[in-house]
């Protein structure tokens, strides 16, 4: 019997955010081998998929008799089809996810809920300047009402505070002509501000150097297009389906921001519930032994 954990060969694997995840809690748990689609998986076999948007192993050839282990990142329509369909044993990165599937949806699979997203654990200290990460999915759909945000912030802040922004995760082009249009759009609308922005790169942000950019910020602004946390609740609380056309899950940059120890500025989303909630703080290490429990259970 092996343990194999599936690669996400959707994206470049230095962008891809869930083989970026996947690498952070397989250091405390290397029993689990990451595996690219050529590989042959046998009915004994164990394999993890991490469950979040669109296709998590399409291109897989999976025994019908292999047990299934889903890491539930977020819950939409989509997924809650995926674990009803295919799962043996799912963990949730929230219970709130739990909730949705068992109680919305009516879908009950051996479970284990994290309390939240896992947090990386920094060693060294580094000195933080006076500048604010702007932390955020770009794309031209979703940037709407952020210029306004950010010329907000910039006249509550000191002019000495600089406003940096990255292109992060997933199809890198996209978020590169995303980025430079928008930042574009700032400096037209205000002058003072463009003096204060500092757009990093024409090139991927790897997720190492993204975590010590936001170390060495005094201060991150995150911000959603998503719901906001009264209206998820409200949408459980009627069990009304309707849940499921968003994308509930939380934010990782969430969790790189807490463990950087930044002054959060943070917008009322549901991706953000950890920080609104107060969540005490879970590592990988403790992730890890939260999947070892969950092999031991469907072994």
């Amino acid at each position: 019997m092996n343990i194999y954990l599936l690669k996400d060969v959707s994206y470049d694997d230095k962008t891809s955010k869930i083989n970026n995840f996947s690498r952070q809690w397989l250091k405390w748990y290397p029993c689990a081998n990451t595996i690219f689609p050529n590989v042959n998986i046998k009915d004994d076999d164990i394999i993890i998929i991490n469950l979040y948007k669109g296709t998590p192993y399409g291109r897989y050839k999976i025994p019908e008799n292999c047990k299934k282990l889903f890491i539930v990142h977020g819950v939409n329509e989509k997924t809650v089809g995926y674990i009803d369909q295919d799962a043996d044993f799912v963990i949730y990165l929230n219970d709130l996810s739990r909730q949705i599937v068992e109680d919305i949806v009516g879908i009950n699979k051996p479970c284990l809920v994290a309390p939240r997203h896992p947090m990386p654990v920094f060693t060294t200290e580094v000195k933080q300047k006076k500048s604010v990460y702007i932390g955020g999915w770009f794309t031209k759909e979703k940037t709407e009402g952020l210029m306004e945000k950010l010329l907000k912030l910039h006249g509550e802040l000191p002019g000495e505070y600089q406003f940096t922004i990255y292109p992060v995760w997933g199809k890198i082009i996209d978020n590169l002509e995303a980025v430079r249009e928008f930042t574009n759009k700032l400096k037209n609308n205000s002058y003072e501000f463009g003096e204060r922005l500092l757009y990093i790169s024409n090139d991927e942000l790897l997720y190492d150097i993204m975590m010590f950019k936001t170390r060495i910020s005094s201060h991150s602004f995150l911000w959603d297009s998503g719901p906001s946390i009264q209206k998820v609740k409200d949408l459980l609380a009627s069990k009304d389906s309707n849940i499921l056309n968003y994308d509930i899950e939380e934010s990782s940059m969430l969790a790189i921001c807490q463990a950087s120890q930044n002054e959060l500025i943070v917008e009322d989303r549901i991706k953000f519930l950890p920080y609104f909630e107060k969540t005490e703080p879970y590592t990988y290490q403790q992730f890890s032994q939260l999947v070892k429990e969950a092999i031991s259970k469907i072994k």
